[in-house]
Formats: structure tokens, C-alpha cells, sequence
């Protein structure tokens, strides 16, 4: 073997190292992100429960995601998140009332619902999962033809707009634009319903949007 292919062989095995290095160190993250989100997961799956029996004979939120996988099953987490965020805030600003009572913080891609996300994450983490699943999650009530009429309204609005237009769009709105803030942590973000009622309280009412598809 010659020294040129020496150089080469030994110049390899100094990447491989790095390589198994650099692996080794993202291991690392990993094992400590995923124990963040399985945290995530259980901190929020308690507030849960205890929410529950303040919320008896009403939707939740889960009622409301249904919906839109109804509509469309192929949404991902992030358009169902702001669709979410607008099926609340035009439902206040017509009926004075939650649409669904589980709260909305303001997060860097926009607004979130917590107990979603939370869900959605410990679907993601378990092991040969196809579909995201929520019928354990639903309330399983009917939904009125008020909250009907207004969820159609926000999936017309905004059913056709990509998640990454959604998360845009949110951002130049007041109600995250108020709340967020990155120095604090997202539970300390929330979007509370007065100031949703404030913003679209002042936007077109629901029955002037047309459909634009």
C-alpha cells in the first residue's frame, strides 16, 4: 500500500469517527427532546382531566378537529391548529361565547392549541401509528347548527390556504402579535377570549365571507 492510499485510508477513518461523534451527540438530544415531550404530554393530559368536569354536556375541541378531518383528512397539525384558532375567534364575536373551552397559547409558528398539539404528540411517538385517532378525545355531543354553520364558514374561508400561509397570517394579527413573546413560556402566552373578541369582533362578520376557493 502506498502512502497516497495510506493518507486516504486513514483520512476515512478520522471522518468515521467524526461521524459516529456527531451521531452519538444527536442520540443525546434526542433522548433528552423526547423526554421533554413525553413531560409535555403528561403535564398537559392532567390539566385535561381536571378541565373535564367543568365542561360537561359542551364540545371540546377534539369535536371541532373531527369536523375538519371530516372535511378534509388530509390536514396536518399545523392548518387544523389555526383553523381552530379561527373557529373561535369568529364564534366569539358573533355568539359572546366559546366555541370550545379548551384554552389557545400564542407559539412561534402561531397560535396553538395546547391539548391538541399534546395529543397529536403522543400519537406521533408511539409506534405504528397510521392515522391520528381523537374519537377517545371527542365529547361525542352534535354540534348546533350554530357551530356548524360557523366552522363551514372558517373551512371555506380558509380551508384552501396551505399551513404555511395559516402560520403567516396569524402573525400579522393582533391576537398573537400581543401575546407572544419569546422570552416567556408558552403556557404564559395564552390568547385569551377577550382579546380575541377584541379582534374580530372588528373583522367582516362570518355571513359576509364568500367563498375563495
Amino acid at each position: 500500500m502506498n502512502n497516497k492510499t495510506q493518507n486516504k485510508t486513514v483520512n476515512l477513518k478520522t471522518q468515521i469517527k467524526k461521524l459516529k461523534q456527531q451521531i452519538a451527540k444527536l442520540n443525546k438530544k434526542l433522548a433528552t427532546y423526547e423526554q421533554k415531550c413525553y413531560n409535555f404530554v403528561i403535564e398537559r393530559k392532567g390539566t385535561k382531566a381536571m378541565n373535564m368536569e367543568n365542561q360537561k354536556n359542551k364540545i371540546n375541541v377534539f369535536d371541532v378537529v373531527d369536523f375538519f378531518l371530516k372535511k378534509d383528512k388530509k390536514l396536518n397539525k399545523t392548518k387544523i391548529q389555526k383553523l381552530l384558532y379561527y373557529s373561535q375567534g369568529y364564534y366569539i364575536a358573533k355568539y359572546d361565547n366559546v366555541l370550545f373551552p379548551e384554552r389557545i397559547e400564542a407559539w412561534p409558528y402561531g397560535p396553538v392549541v395546547p391539548d391538541v398539539y399534546a395529543e397529536a404528540l403522543r400519537q406521533e411517538i408511539q409506534p405504528f401509528f397510521k392515522y391520528f385517532d381523537f374519537e377517545n378525545e371527542k365529547s361525542n355531543l352534535p354540534l348546533t347548527i350554530e357551530q356548524k354553520e360557523i366552522l363551514e364558514q372558517v373551512f371555506n374561508k380558509f380551508g384552501y390556504m396551505t399551513a404555511s400561509q395559516l402560520t403567516k397570517l396569524t402573525h400579522k394579527e393582533e391576537p398573537w402579535k400581543k401575546t407572544y413573546d419569546p422570552e416567556k413560556l408558552y403556557s404564559s402566552c395564552v390568547i385569551e377570549p377577550n382579546i380575541l373578541c377584541d379582534f374580530f369582533c372588528n373583522k367582516k362578520t362570518l355571513k359576509k365571507i364568500k367563498k375563495t376557493r
